[in-house]
């Protein structure tokens, strides 16, 4: 028994020092069906214990200690799964690495039944500098690294940046280059319809020019950016507004020529 126990903390020595230095990122187990378990559990003890209050008509010293205790655990157990959730959740490759690596170590415990350490992997909440949305995420994950790192998280999480993993925090170059791209694409939403609607222009032309921008642009709205649907309404209609306008002062001024 001893020499077991002398074997699994070495193993629990061994693995804390094999995952590297003060600045890596902790990693966590879900265990989401534990928890579910746990709350079942608290959620039978809590009913059973009504069952024989109401059936005896009465509340003992006994049971009411022990309600105390159960609807504190019971709320502790609620209030755990809510802090859970709000984990950032690991990506397959980072979490396959976690679980190999506790499989590796803990080579006992992986080998029972209902594969142990099979669950999702969390770590704590990232800080980004900006909301985060489709194109600041496009260009954390793909962007050269030496660009999508901050300088201070480089020294954090020195093993991340070399093996390619994407960063938790948007780099200065990373926002500025994400509000170039909002503001490019801002002003070729306006540009590109209103050279195709000058050209051979007519109405049906414009009507149809202005239709299918707007279509795009609401798209682009939805899935691009995180906005608030009060916010995307506005915008899609503003820019509705200015090509309608467009068009009705655009075609008058052609006829006339004619």
């Amino acid at each position: 028994m001893q020499a077991a126990t002398r074997t699994y903390d070495n193993e629990v020595y061994n693995f804390v020092q094999h995952k590297g230095s003060n600045a890596d990122t902790l990693v966590f187990a879900e265990f989401k069906k534990l928890q579910r378990l746990n709350l079942v559990e608290l959620q039978n003890e809590l009913a059973t214990l009504k069952g024989d209050i109401h059936t005896a008509e009465k509340v003992t010293v006994a049971q009411r200690k022990e309600l105390r205790r159960l609807l504190s655990e019971y709320a502790q157990a609620i209030r755990d799964v809510e802090y859970m959730n709000e984990l950032d959740v690991l990506d397959q490759v980072e979490a396959r690495e976690q679980q190999l690596s506790l499989t590796e170590s803990f080579q006992d415990i992986a080998s029972k039944r209902g594969a142990p350490y099979d669950t999702r992997y969390l770590r704590l909440p990232s800080t980004l500098q900006q909301k985060p949305d489709a194109v600041r995420e496009a260009l954390r994950k793909y962007l050269l690294r030496s660009l999508s790192w901050t300088t201070e998280e480089k020294r954090l999480r020195r093993n991340d940046y070399y093996q390619g993993r994407p960063p938790h925090i948007y780099s200065t170059f990373v926002d500025r280059l994400a509000r170039f791209i909002m503001a490019f694409v801002g002003g070729a939403a306006l540009l590109i319809p209103m050279i195709i609607m000058v050209f051979d222009s007519s109405l049906s032309k414009s009507l149809a020019t202005t239709s299918v921008s707007v279509l795009l642009f609401a798209g682009f709205l939805s899935f691009g950016i995180s906005a608030s649907n009060q916010d995307t309404l506005a915008a899609t209609a503003t820019y509705a507004a200015v090509l309608v306008v467009f068009v009705g002062t655009s075609l008058p001024s052609q006829k006339s020529s004619t």
